[in-house]
C-alpha cells in the first residue's frame, strides 16, 4: 500500500478533519485549575481542568522512586474532571475524531476508515491515559497552536525524509504533523536503560515519542532552554540510561524520555527511572 503524504496546509479528500480547538482553561501543576471555555463551531470546547498541584509528599515519593509513586496522578483530579479526560472508545469514527481533538489532534489522515477507527481508538485511549497519569500535560491543550495532523500509514515501517525505514516521524511545519506505521510489532513494554535502541518499540511507544516532539516544539523558550541545559549536563549518559537512540541529539533525547515518562509502566519496580536530572525536569515542567 502506498503511504500517504500529509499536506500541511490543506486537508484533501481522504482526510478526516476537525474543527478548531476550544478555548478552555486548564489547571497547571501547583495551582488550582479553572473550569470554563467556549466550544467552537465544530468539535468540543474546553471546560477541562486540573485541580491543584503536586503535594510535597508526592514529589518526595517521585524523587525516591517508590513503587507506584511515579505519576498515576488521578488523585489530583476531581471525579468530574477525570471523566472529561476519559476516552470513550465505543463510539463511531466521528465520536473518536471529536475526542482526539481534545488532545491536540486536529486531523487524522488515512485512506482506510476501518483502520482510522481501530487506531484512532488506541490513540485516544493512550493519550487519555498519558494526561491522566501526567495532569500537567493539560496545560498544553489550552494552546490553540497545538493542532496536529496525524497520519496512520499501513505497513510495519514508514519512510522518513531521508528514505530510511522508521516507526514514525514528526514534522514541525504547518503546526506539526505526526506519521506512524500502523503495523508496528512488538510488546509495548518499557526497556529503558537496558541497552535497547528505543525505550518502547510498539505502536503506543511510537505515539508517545512523536507526541513528545510536538510537546517540545510547542513548549516555551524557558522550557527549551532548561532542556538544553539538561542535555548538556546529561547527554553522555542517555545511551546507557535511556536508549541508544536518545543519544542522537537533544530532540530525540526529549522524545525518548517523554515516551518513557508518560508510559503506564514508568515507575514499576521492574523498570529503572530516568536519570535524576531528566526526571526532575519533567516533574518540574509537566
Amino acid at each position: 500500500t502506498r503511504a500517504m503524504t500529509v499536506n500541511f496546509h490543506t486537508l484533501k479528500s481522504g482526510y478526516v478533519g476537525y474543527g478548531g480547538p476550544g478555548s478552555g482553561n486548564f489547571g497547571h501543576a501547583g495551582r488550582s485549575g479553572k473550569l470554563g471555555g467556549s466550544a467552537p463551531k465544530s468539535g468540543v470546547g474546553g471546560a477541562m481542568s486540573i485541580v491543584g498541584g503536586r503535594t510535597a509528599s508526592a514529589r518526595q515519593a517521585h524523587a525516591a522512586g517508590k513503587e507506584g509513586a511515579m505519576g498515576p496522578g488521578k488523585e489530583l483530579m476531581t471525579p468530574e474532571t477525570k471523566q472529561k479526560y476519559d476516552f470513550d472508545a465505543s463510539g463511531d469514527l466521528q465520536s473518536v475524531k471529536t475526542q482526539l481533538k481534545s488532545f491536540g489532534i486536529g486531523a487524522m489522515a488515512t485512506k482506510d476508515p476501518k483502520l482510522a477507527l481501530t487506531k484512532g481508538r488506541i490513540i485516544g485511549e493512550e493519550l487519555a491515559g498519558m494526561v491522566a497519569r501526567r495532569p500537567g500535560l493539560g496545560k498544553f491543550l489550552e494552546n490553540d497552536s497545538m493542532l496536529l495532523y496525524l497520519s496512520v500509514e499501513k505497513g510495519k515501517t514508514i519512510k522518513n525524509s531521508q528514505g530510511k525505514a522508521v516507526n514514525g516521524t514528526f514534522d514541525h511545519r504547518g503546526g506539526g504533523s505526526i506519521r506512524i506505521a500502523s503495523g508496528l510489532q512488538g510488546h509495548d513494554g518499557l526497556t529503558m536503560g537496558s541497552g535497547s535502541f528505543l525505550v518502547s518499540g510498539g505502536f503506543k511507544g511510537a505515539l508517545r515519542h512523536e507526541y513528545g516532539h510536538a510537546v517540545l516544539t510547542h513548549s516555551s523558550s524557558r522550557v527549551k532552554s532548561d532542556w538544553a541545559s539538561v542535555w548538556n549536563k546529561e547527554g553522555g549518559s542517555f545511551a546507557k540510561k535511556v536508549s541508544k537512540y536518545s543519544s542522537t541529539n537533544s530532540r530525540e533525547a526529549f522524545a525518548e524520555s517523554f515516551s518513557a515518562w508518560t508510559s503506564s509502566r514508568y515507575g514499576a519496580v521492574s523498570n529503572r527511572a530516568l536519570p535524576k536530572e531528566v526526571h526532575a525536569f519533567f516533574e518540574e515542567n509537566f
